[in-house]
């Protein structure tokens, strides 16, 4: 899943991952921006499917337009584990 971000600033954000995970285990993803390396973001489980919780993770991202992508399989990033339903992303 590709987000397309427009900041003002270059700087490191703070990005809030909202989502649901009632598989009762962690799930993975892969995590990049911009064309750069993968980093893998952790989604512990929550309480039901219905039931949301956050995620953070720190992104530095360039003044303008930048690409978040998170991905759980190939061809992107091969090392996703379990599921997670996404729900939003916020950069603070």
């Amino acid at each position: 899943m590709d987000f397309v971000v427009n900041v003002p600033t270059a700087r490191t954000y703070t990005m809030t991952i909202g989502y649901a995970n009632g598989t009762g285990t962690t799930s993975t993803q892969g995590l990049a921006y911009n064309g750069g390396a993968w980093s893998t973001v952790s989604y512990p489980p929550t309480s039901g499917w219905g039931q949301f919780g956050t995620s953070t993770t720190a992104v530095t991202l360039r003044a303008g337009y930048n690409v978040i992508r998170l991905a759980k399989g190939s061809p992107s990033f091969t090392g996703g584990t379990g599921y997670a339903e996404l729900d939003y992303i916020q950069l603070t």
